[in-house]
């Protein structure tokens, strides 16, 4: 059984990952690929909302596991075009990449938010284009992290949606 060892990348994960997994498939050394990631909620100004991103721990860096390491397997990964070379000073442990694995899993799981204000309730925008209108809460998405308020328009009731953190109870 091999060790894990960080490669880095001459070019992006998406298109180097299936590469190298297509070079060893059928091979006799077995390879796994582990790319670790996190998903971080940031709010998107193009959007006005929260999104979810997924963002790589190192950037152009994976790490590779031969079930036959040999120095063959690491000569022939490291002639890709897109692997720029490989770390042997120091070895990842299986303990390090569980422990990673098991960070992303966590970071999977979904968030609850807390908001103080629940549908019917009177709120107030306190920030962004719509800042200082009041409304009446219909839905919220905590996934979204969006609500949806009826508010007085140009006389006429209009639904907008709002992320949560621009508003506040009234």
């Amino acid at each position: 059984m091999g060790s894990w060892r960080a490669v880095l990348l001459t070019t992006r994960e998406e298109k180097a990952i299936p590469l190298i997994e297509k070079t060893f498939e059928g091979t006799e050394f077995g390879i796994e690929v582990y790319s670790p990631t996190y998903e971080e909620t940031v709010f998107h100004q193009g959007f006005k909302r929260y999104v979810k991103m997924k963002r790589r721990v190192h950037p152009w860096t994976i790490l590779v596991k031969f079930e036959n390491e040999s120095d063959i397997a690491w000569f022939r990964l490291e002639q890709l075009a897109c692997v720029a070379y490989s770390i042997t000073e120091k070895l990842v442990t299986d303990d390090e990449v569980a422990r990673l694995k098991k960070a992303e899993e966590v970071s999977k799981e979904k968030e609850s938010i807390q908001v103080d204000f629940s549908s019917g309730d009177h709120v107030r925008v306190i920030e962004g284009t719509m800042a200082g209108v009041d409304g009446i809460v219909s839905t919220i998405d905590t996934h979204k992290k969006i609500a949806t308020i009826q508010a007085q328009l140009f006389g006429r009731i209009t639904p907008i949606e709002v992320t949560l953190s621009s508003l506040e109870k009234m």
